[in-house]
């Protein structure tokens, strides 16, 4: 679990500072959002994995809220990957002079 728990921050402070240099030099987006609150459920959802506790009603321990705060995760993934090529695309047509 130590890992697992590693990788995820490294891979958060990693996005934060690609999300940091793009909204400073400019280039704010509303996949930049997304992918703010990707990062902010990810992190919210470990919460969970670390700091255990027992049974509410007898029914929902950590692992298991953690496991639904996970439930998300790939739809806002997906909505992330399509927002940004979208912009890309989008970029790349205003470059080529070929606004459709």
């Amino acid at each position: 679990m130590f890992y697992c728990i590693s990788a995820s921050l490294i891979t958060a402070a990693i996005y934060l500072i690609w999300f940091a240099q793009e909204v400073l030099a400019g280039r704010g987006r509303h996949s930049l959002g997304v992918l703010f609150f990707l990062i902010a459920v990810g992190l919210g959802s470990a919460i969970f994995e670390v700091f255990d506790f027992a049974p509410i009603f007898w029914t929902f321990d950590a692992h298991s809220l953690f496991h639904a705060a996970t439930i998300p995760t790939p739809l806002l993934l997906a909505e992330f990957a399509i927002l940004e090529a979208k912009y890309e695309q989008d970029l790349t047509k205003t470059r080529n002079g070929k606004e459709y």
